[in-house]
């Protein structure tokens, strides 16, 4: 396993860390979550990102016995510096450790909320909870380019996550500021939501090797978050990573045959469309173009009986167009909805 530099924290970091958002299913049983995370740090990966919400109490107790191999992230989605304090108590409490590596802001989708958040003083309480010892570093999640590049010049934060995969050209521009302030770079949606696998495997190219390949060969990127609930998928995953040669890979190559198969304007599953003007969080953009893609794009046809699970919310879109605007890529979300509409029925 290869391990990078986390920015100014000097953390070791594996190039690829578990995101504990695959664990917040609460059908996803502890059992599950101990066999994923055994399989990982076992391959030498070190590195978990989880959430107060993500079911912390099940990881604490999947990493009981390795809790000195792992560098630990949690975040919360506090608004306050009561909330903030509260929910790093919290996760202290429910993950069992004195300390946690990371604390992030998570999910900040706007300027405005990123300077809310900061006046309302939930960053005071994350340099409050540094300086007491319960959190080493200080960390920020957003799907918003605009809000990253804020959220670094400030300075106040060590670490940032944020998607990043195949062709996330707009994504890039945040590297420079990072490298600047010498800021870590966690990227999570590696896959782009899933998008970029073609699960049929009819067409090889899009698969697990070229999509982190892509990703990680960007060295601005300290660590890229996978999620998945199932062991024999952690184990692709790492067998993917550890073959490959950074030095040798053709971004160029890689980008220019996924657009062949995609489009340009193919979406990469990055959420800044999100949250829905009409519906917010509700209304599942995202799941919806990737639907779209495997229906579309890859040909599966079974793919269209996940449409039909959620016939009712893909009928709620007023065709707005805002989430079009939102996009950095000009993915015609509009028209692909409306498609799927058809097809569902």
């Amino acid at each position: 396993m290869l391990y990078r530099k986390l920015g100014r924290t000097n953390l070791n970091v594996s190039v690829i860390g578990i995101g504990g958002g695959a664990f917040k299913n609460t059908e996803v049983s502890t059992i599950q979550i101990k066999n994923v995370i055994s399989q990982a740090i076992e391959n030498g990966v070190n590195f978990i990102e989880t959430a107060e919400d993500y079911g912390e109490e099940k990881i604490s107790l999947a990493i009981r016995d390795c809790k000195e191999k792992i560098i630990l992230a949690s975040k919360s989605f506090s608004s306050s510096e009561k909330e903030m304090k509260k929910s790093i108590e919290n996760s202290l409490k429910k993950l069992q450790v004195k300390k946690i590596d990371i604390y992030m802001m998570h999910t900040v989708e706007s300027l405005e909320s990123l300077n809310f958040r900061i006046k309302n003083g939930v960053l005071a309480a994350l340099k409050k909870e540094k300086k007491e010892g319960k959190i080493d570093w200080i960390g920020i999640t957003t799907h918003s380019i605009r809000v990253g590049i804020e959220a670094i010049r400030t300075n106040e934060f060590d670490v940032i996550e944020i998607p990043y995969c195949i062709g996330s050209y707009e994504t890039e521009k945040i590297f420079k500021h990072a490298k600047k302030y010498k800021v870590g770079i966690i990227s999570m949606r590696p896959f782009g939501g899933g998008i970029l696998i073609d699960r049929s495997k009819k067409m090889e190219f899009m698969n697990i090797k070229n999509a982190l390949g892509y990703a990680l060969s960007n060295k601005n990127v300290a660590c890229a978050l996978v999620g998945t609930k199932n062991e024999i998928h952690m184990k692709e995953i790492i067998e993917a990573v550890n073959s490959l040669n950074f030095s040798k890979i053709n971004r160029k190559g890689i980008l220019k045959n996924v657009e062949k198969i995609l489009g340009k304007d193919f979406c990469r599953g990055c959420l800044a469309c999100m949250p829905c003007k009409k519906y917010g969080w509700w209304f599942p953009i995202d799941q919806l173009m990737r639907i779209w893609t495997f229906y579309f794009k890859y040909k599966i046809k079974s793919s269209l009986e996940e449409c039909k699970k959620i016939r009712n919310q893909v009928g709620k879109c007023s065709y707005c167009k805002e989430c079009e605007k939102k996009c950095p890529y000009k993915v015609p979300i509009t028209r692909n909805l409306k498609m799927l509409e058809r097809q569902a029925g």
